[in-house]
């Protein structure tokens, strides 16, 4: 039994890893999830087994067993429970609502809700930050006209991160600075709504932020971010230059990657791109920043649109390519960039988790 659950627990850490890498694909995943199943299975089918994956429909055990579990994260369980209650559980909803009514729980409903599509009803002592994440839930499943309620009922809300997370989501224009430098700033606003906000910017928005930004050094890891989630490759030499600073250079790296796609190997051999030691990694990162800075201006700037995405221009078109075809974390970014070119879109492919 403890095999099994050692074995559960590393092919879900797995499946963590596979999500987050710019180097896996869809069927990467779905091969993983096949073995996260296949083990919860064999535990659910052993008679020695005292795992709560037992009791998925005794509402009431699953609960309890839930509450007092210390086995899986939070991280784990996000991955653990949709598969559980889809391929195991006779009244998943049931299970959802009563998660509901015990607030250590509440987030983790809400995440296992957004990838199943359950429905939700928040209970009225739900805090602040519970309401944040299923408004931002109820956004990604296109459910407008409840997501309208909720904007209607807490506009006047006196948490002010509520009223921009609102604004956002029904696409008022923040106009007050104070309202920027929340969402920038403020490391409680979900990365994936950050993300948001700054591809609903236009170039001038953009470029207005940035300078803002630069006023101060203590904002250099925030417009690292905000220039490698844009797009723009005019900021390419910006990030090539971010790879000298070790505080910053990995996620440089990252939205180097995120940007060119394939089009990075032209700079930074595969080797390096793929490479896990990352004190190694860091020290070859400083040598082919420099070697970025040297090569981009001798580019071919046919091949290299003004705003990229996985190494193409992005336009729709190309977009529905790689939410399709693309590497998971290139999929995810271009999801959230058809969210924020429309707001009306139809429902997104959950395959990612958005967690306050």
């Amino acid at each position: 039994m403890d095999k099994l659950l050692a074995q559960l627990k590393l092919t879900i850490n797995q499946l963590i890893t596979v999500d987050n890498s710019y180097y896996c694909f869809e069927e990467n995943l779905e091969h993983i999830k096949a073995k996260v199943f296949a083990c919860i299975r064999l535990i659910s089918q052993d008679s020695l087994s005292t795992t709560y994956l037992k009791d998925i429909n005794d509402e009431k055990k699953f609960i309890s067993h839930l509450l007092n579990q210390t086995q899986l994260s939070v991280e784990q369980l996000e991955i653990l429970l949709p598969i559980v209650l889809t391929k195991l559980c006779n009244k998943p909803q049931d299970i959802i609502n009563a998660m509901l009514q015990h607030k250590t729980l509440q987030h983790l409903a809400l995440s296992v809700a957004l990838q199943n599509q359950y429905q939700i009803q928040l209970p009225q002592n739900c805090s602040m930050q519970v309401l944040q994440h299923h408004c931002i839930n109820l956004f990604l499943m296109n459910k407008q006209q409840e997501l309208k309620h909720y904007h209607h009922s807490f506009c006047h809300a006196n948490c002010q991160q509520t009223q921009v997370l609102l604004k956002i989501l029904m696409k008022q224009p923040l106009t007050l600075h104070s309202e920027q430098k929340l969402v920038v700033n403020e490391t409680k606003l979900v990365t994936d709504i950050f993300k948001i906000y700054i591809l609903s910017l236009d170039e001038i928005q953009l470029t207005n932020l940035i300078n803002d930004l630069s006023k101060d050094e203590d904002n250099y890891p925030l417009l690292i971010a905000v220039m490698g989630v844009s797009g723009f490759i005019k900021y390419v030499p910006f990030l090539a230059k971010a790879l000298f600073n070790k505080a910053v250079a990995k996620a440089a790296f990252d939205y180097l990657k995120l940007m060119l796609g394939d089009k990075l190997a032209a700079f930074m051999p595969l080797a390096l791109q793929f490479e896990s030691n990352e004190q190694q990694q860091y020290k070859s990162l400083h040598y082919y920043g420099a070697k970025i800075l040297h090569l981009w201006s001798q580019r071919n700037t046919d091949d290299y649109p003004d705003k990229m995405l996985s190494g193409v221009a992005i336009n729709q078109k190309n977009l529905n390519v790689i939410s399709t075809t693309h590497s998971l974390r290139h999929k995810k970014h271009a999801l959230l960039l058809m969210i924020a070119q429309s707001f009306n879109t139809s429902s997104v492919n959950h395959n990612f988790r958005l967690i306050i």
